[in-house]
């Protein structure tokens, strides 16, 4: 019995001895020059790391201030500054002294200002529980909502509706804001909103607490008759300023846009009956439609098999010299049918067997192009048709597209 007493007092003091052998970092005191915390202060912190082994020399370490919403300070909590800490022998003590700005994002309300010797648990200490000390103050903190990201196309066409499915907005502040408030896109050709902007989009922002973040999905239209060209779509959140408490200097953000007009083929008439049926014409569809620099195909469908036919582009499909158009054709043997555009420029083309063709035209790169119109029709040669021996198609309405150098 004994023996075996010894040996446990034996063990105990090999183990006091190893913990005796260990540094002890301890925060002595933190401190600040007021209890009372606004956004931009600028206050003074201080506290002092202390070695409380004795004859132990701690290594050099890291500690950190953090500002919490209960009295324990943790990592987890926000964090403010961090700090060196030199190696310190036994009993030795080390202050740190920083000039802290208060932030945005200062929680509303009591708060702790607390600092954590040794913050990165790189120090293998003899007493890891004294390594923490705050005080308590009060916060004036505020609402603070921000445009954190804009998932936006980098063009958009005139007239089109356009989604932003990750539009994210985020309350910074140390408090929750306390109403729903509206959300604006306008266009503008700066950064920065003013009051000349164009207002292209809205939607609401649901109350959110301190830090949180939420995607609100928004459509925006740039209107018709928008002036093409370079611009930013502007994000702004709140610009009635609904919320009274509320830091609104960073409540904006912007992404570049480039906006442009998108091409447009409208059909109107009909064409007439000819050997394989009605004679149809449509444009190609492309994506934005018809657009300046690039190639337009022209088709036609119902044609006369393996025949001849032409491209009719004209710049007006009201008149032709003298004549008024539509001109209807029933005088000179092509009953039925009528002339939808003029014709200022005839383009071949064939037909396959089943009465297929296609002819691509291309499109000169000038921005004076945008927005005009050209008429066209296809005429087709078909002897069993009618006394004339061509068919004529309906017509299309052809609006051209495009986006101008910036």
């Amino acid at each position: 019995m004994k023996s075996l007493f010894h040996t446990l007092l034996a063990a105990a003091s090999i183990a006091a001895a190893a913990g005796a052998q260990k540094p002890n970092i301890r925060l002595s005191s933190v401190e600040a020059n007021s209890l009372t915390f606004r956004i931009g202060q600028k206050l003074n912190v201080a506290c002092v790391t202390r070695n409380a082994a004795f004859g132990v020399i701690a290594p050099a370490s890291r500690g950190a201030y953090f500002i919490s919403r209960n009295s324990t300070i943790s990592t987890a909590d926000q964090l403010i500054h961090s700090f060196n800490v030199p190696s310190l022998k036994g009993t030795q003590s080390y202050r740190d002294s920083y000039q802290w700005t208060v932030p945005n994002n200062i929680p509303d309300g009591t708060l702790w200002l607390g600092a954590i010797a040794d913050y990165q648990n790189l120090i293998d200490e003899g007493n890891e529980n004294d390594n923490t000390a705050s005080f308590k103050a009060t916060g004036y903190g505020r609402m603070d909502l921000v445009v954190t990201h804009i998932g936006s196309p980098s063009s958009a066409a005139t007239g089109v509706d356009y989604n932003i499915p990750m539009l994210q907005i985020q309350n910074q502040g140390g408090m929750a804001t306390d109403k729903i408030v509206k959300l604006y896109l306008f266009l503008s050709k700066d950064r920065k909103w003013d009051v000349t902007d164009k207002l292209v989009g809205q939607n609401v922002i649901p109350k959110l607490s301190y830090g949180q973040k939420r995607t609100i999905p928004t459509k925006f239209t740039v209107p018709t008759g928008t002036e093409l060209g370079r611009y930013y779509l502007i994000v702004y959140a709140d610009p009635t300023r609904m919320l009274t408490n509320e830091y609104s200097s960073n409540n904006q953000l912007s992404v570049t846009l480039d906006v442009y007009a998108q091409g447009a083929v409208q059909p109107f008439g009909t064409g007439c009956v000819g050997s394989n049926g009605r004679v149809t014409h449509d444009v190609v569809p492309v994506t934005d439609g018809p657009m300046i620099g690039r190639g337009v195909t022209f088709r036609m469908t119902n044609g006369p098999s393996t025949s001849i036919a032409l491209v009719n582009v004209g710049a007006s499909n009201t008149r032709m010299g003298a004549l008024t158009l539509p001109l209807e054709l029933s005088g000179i043997g092509a009953p039925g049918c009528r002339l939808y555009a003029s014709m200022d420029l005839l383009v071949p083309a064939s037909t396959t067997a089943n009465g297929l063709a296609t002819r691509t035209i291309q499109i000169p790169s000038l921005e004076d192009l945008i927005g005009a119109r050209i008429y066209s029709q296809f005429l087709a040669f078909d002897s069993h048709a009618n006394a004339l021996g061509w068919t004529f198609s309906n017509g299309n309405t052809v609006t051209l597209g495009g986006r101008v150098a910036n």
